[in-house]
């Protein structure tokens, strides 16, 4: 798809993913700034540019980064997206409602529907990792990625509720795999560049 470009150069702008905007009123529309990845939470995207147009009206604006080579473009995605974030949950909610269910019926698995995290659960992010309602889910890098996403100090504690939607549905939809709940599979939803290239 992009092998015939004559140039390998990407942009990475800061958005506010509310209201639509990207720096420099760049427009998302735009046919020649193709996305390759984007981090809601943290409010970035990556495009590459498909055009010849003048990069250098992109450099030194604040919130635009030019980024050049295909190396360079594949390292800004995976410092965008780490690698545990450039998969997302794929649900089949009648399979797992079916799982929780079964699960639920089976006198010989301690798994209770109330035990399910809900909006109220309390999420204690510590220095050796993070509990979810008292139980250990992740370990000490993840507790110190959580802490910079919501600009805390570890140790701190906060209700799943308060949580950003996308972090709130990944620690749940682990919590659920982690209890054997069937029907959530991991998709790859980001690729590098290269890999575009084949």
């Amino acid at each position: 798809m992009f092998r015939n470009l004559k140039r390998y150069v990407a942009l990475k702008i800061k958005v506010d993913f509310e209201s639509g905007e990207r720096a420099e009123g760049i427009d998302p529309r735009d046919p020649n700034l193709y996305a390759l990845a984007q981090n809601i939470e943290d409010g970035w995207e990556i495009r590459l540019v498909l055009d010849d147009r003048d990069i250098n009206i992109y450099q030194n604006v604040e919130g635009v980064e030019v980024i050049e080579g295909v190396e360079n473009i594949d390292n800004a995605i995976i410092d965008l997206l780490p690698n545990d974030e450039q998969y997302l949950f794929a649900r089949d909610d009648l399979l797992v409602q079916t799982s929780i269910l079964a699960k639920h019926q089976d006198p010989n698995d301690p798994f209770n529907v109330n035990d399910i995290p809900d909006d109220s659960s309390t999420l204690d992010v510590r220095i050796d990792g993070v509990y979810l309602n008292g139980e250990k889910i992740f370990g000490q890098k993840i507790a110190q990625k959580i802490a910079r996403k919501l600009w805390k100090t570890v140790p701190f504690t906060v209700k799943l509720g308060n949580l950003p939607i996308e972090m709130r549905n990944r620690i749940t939809h682990i919590w659920l795999i982690k209890h054997g709940v069937k029907g959530i599979k991991m998709i790859r939803r980001v690729r590098k560049l290269s890999e575009m290239l084949g």
